[in-house]
């Protein structure tokens, strides 16, 4: 389970990182405990968890008891992630080198992301607001320059990997069927129906018996839906929130067809790098 701590005006953008990265999570508990946790805001509260993820450019009150001493602040930059360009769009802060922990992301003005290890947890300490990258990418977008650039996806990567190199198993719903690159879902919705969609209608030629067909269409999609005994719609919706721990306390914020997750183990990554991509 991650439990996360956003800013006040973050929860929804945190809602919508879910929606994309398909794994239990809620909002932090106090006396909770945790596998992970990921943490935006300024003041951090003592956690017990064997992943925390502190994100942002303003300086924390947990970087003294970390051993990480903040450095230079910057507007935008391109960091560098095990040799993948991620493109940030707002602050940026840099740590200075005598921080403790090893470097984990960089960027061409100094180290923008630690990693301190203890004996029972890790700390990863990101010069960036992860929520709020996530809401300018869904707001506003990239420039036509950094288009090519799966800039939301990496920051997914990223996490997954981080986690996963901790140590722990993460439970994910796919983004695409196992040992497929992409899916591809094709679909056919009415969204309006007028008489201007059925002309007939509109000059009164259309006979009776092709008005029963026209509702038998209709009728006979919804039947398909909800009445079929597989893959149907209402297979989905009863098939989903498997974990009774995840019914009690974790948002669920998607739908899981039976044999759809995808259980990452630890030892699907070797160190840092993104072979538990999905």
């Amino acid at each position: 389970m991650i439990g996360v701590i956003p800013k006040a005006d973050q929860i929804a953008v945190a809602e919508e990182f879910f929606q994309l990265f398909k794994t239990p999570w809620e909002i932090y508990e106090p006396g909770r405990t945790y596998d992970v946790v990921v943490a935006t805001t300024d003041e951090i509260p003592e956690v017990d968890t064997r992943l925390l993820l502190i994100y942002g450019s303003a300086a924390k009150s947990s970087d003294a008891r970390s051993g990480i001493a903040v450095g230079s602040r910057h507007q935008g930059a391109s960091l560098n992630y095990q040799g993948i360009l991620l493109p940030i769009y707002g602050e940026v802060r840099t740590f200075e080198e005598r921080s403790a922990g090893i470097p984990c992301v960089t960027a061409e003005s100094g180290m923008a992301g630690l990693r301190v290890r203890s004996a029972d947890s890790t700390v990863m300490r990101l010069g960036y607001d992860l929520f709020h990258e996530v809401q300018l990418l869904l707001s506003a977008g990239q420039p036509v320059e950094k288009a090519h650039i799966p800039t939301l996806d990496i920051h997914i990567m990223m996490l997954r990997n981080w986690i996963l190199d901790a140590g722990i198993s993460l439970l994910e719903v796919p983004p695409s069927p196992a040992g497929h690159s992409f899916v591809v879902c094709l679909t056919h919705d009415i969204d309006f129906v007028g008489s201007a969609s059925f002309p007939d209608l509109a000059r009164g030629s259309v006979s009776s018996v092709r008005v029963s067909r026209l509702g038998e269409r209709f009728l006979g999609s919804f039947r398909l839906v909800f009445t079929s005994r597989k893959g149907s719609a209402r297979h989905l919706l009863l098939d989903s929130f498997q974990e009774a721990h995840w019914r009690k306390r974790g948002r669920a914020t998607w739908v899981a067809a039976r044999r759809r997750l995808r259980y990452h183990r630890p030892s699907t990554v070797d160190g840092d790098s993104d072979a538990g991509r999905v």
